[in-house]
């Protein structure tokens, strides 16, 4: 059995600033999925909750592709209770092909950063992305449109999304991590296949041009004494008030199984809103520094940074009706769209022989 195929279409999925923390293991009739811990050491993938995450949308590739393949694929997490890091085995059995709808959205699936038209999600797409997000047992999805007039729980997850891009610029670890991850020509993104390609983050071009001066975190500093992080801020707010809508992921625990199966349900509403021609905005980062705030896991940030987030979980929970033994999982906007100018590219699958 011949699994190149499926690994291909697998990896398309999404990871945190393009990291791909993943490698194989495959024989015959069997697929062994591990974390790589080493390739995203952000802020953000606090108990490697991020990666986790990107694990699930890769198994919910695997598993579309399987069944578009003939195979049916059995997937049990977390099969060995000493190797955190080994995320998944997958056992294949052959099956009878069938056409799988999202299968021809695997590879054209991709983060659209534009400013979107300020118009309403049509109805049909509105319920084609609940339906998608319908499955308690990986977790809810709920969306909150810009219209007729914002609700209470639009404002707070803008005011999240506005307050993530803010505290990267004002956290030297979460700029750092930001900026080794740019890539700053179609040459350097081609070479590493990695990364975000700058090009991507749909920058004006003279936005592009201050962003060389901000990698240097010492300008940073000087610039933030007049504003800077606060700025940047407000335009993220503008951005996520541009969509149609927007939303969030709850998951319905914080163990690690749970964000593997938050990742697949993120995956589907991803893939839904592809198939239907809409554009989508995946904010994960809110998410994640929410959520640690919340489980009191800030021990990167300061205690300024950290108090923010905590009033935003809390706004947010309010807000959005999230219990606190759920964890959020995700933040996105979701509208319509020119097509983005790029996307981001992917390593060949990593596999090793197994042992």
């Amino acid at each position: 059995m011949d699994l190149t195929k499926l690994l291909e279409k697998a990896v398309s999925a999404p990871s945190g600033d393009n990291c791909q923390p993943w490698k194989f293991h495959v024989t015959d009739d069997q697929l062994r999925l591990f974390n790589l811990p080493e390739r995203d050491t952000s802020v953000y993938n606090h108990g490697q909750k991020a990666s986790y995450t990107a694990h699930g949308a890769l198994l919910e590739n695997l598993s579309i592709a399987a069944a578009q393949e003939g195979l049916s694929a059995s997937i049990s997490l977390f099969p060995d209770n000493g190797n955190p890091d080994h995320v998944a085995t997958v056992r294949f059995a052959p099956g009878n092909p069938s056409d799988q709808p999202y299968y021809p959205f695997l590879e054209r699936r991709t983060t659209n950063r534009r400013r979107f038209r300020k118009v309403p999600l049509q109805p049909h797409h509105e319920r084609s992305l609940l339906d998608a997000g319908n499955d308690r047992a990986l977790g809810r999805v709920s969306l909150h449109s810009s219209f007729p007039e914002p609700s209470s729980a639009h404002a707070a997850i803008v005011a999240a999304m506005a307050l993530n891009d803010r505290t990267v610029f004002e956290n030297p670890r979460l700029h750092a991590f930001l900026f080794e991850h740019l890539r700053w020509s179609k040459k350097e993104a081609e070479e590493t296949r990695d990364g975000m390609d700058i090009a991507t983050l749909e920058l004006a071009p003279m936005d592009r041009l201050a962003f060389r001066i901000l990698r240097r975190w010492n300008a940073v500093k000087i610039m933030n004494r007049f504003g800077l992080s606060r700025m940047i801020g407000l335009k993220a707010r503008q951005q996520a008030l541009s969509a149609s809508a927007v939303g969030l992921i709850a998951i319905p625990g914080r163990r690690p199984e749970h964000y593997v199966n938050g990742g697949r349900l993120l995956q589907r509403l991803w893939l839904e809103a592809t198939r239907q021609g809409m554009s989508f905005h995946l904010m994960g980062g809110a998410a994640m520094l929410l959520q640690m705030a919340n489980a009191g896991e800030c021990d990167r940030l300061t205690s300024e940074q950290s108090g923010r987030l905590l009033a935003a979980d809390q706004r947010v929970r309010k807000e959005c009706g999230i219990a606190e033994t759920e964890a959020l999982l995700a933040t996105f906007r979701v509208g319509y769209s020119p097509p983005p100018s790029a996307r981001s590219l992917r390593r060949p699958p990593w596999v090793e022989p197994s042992r």
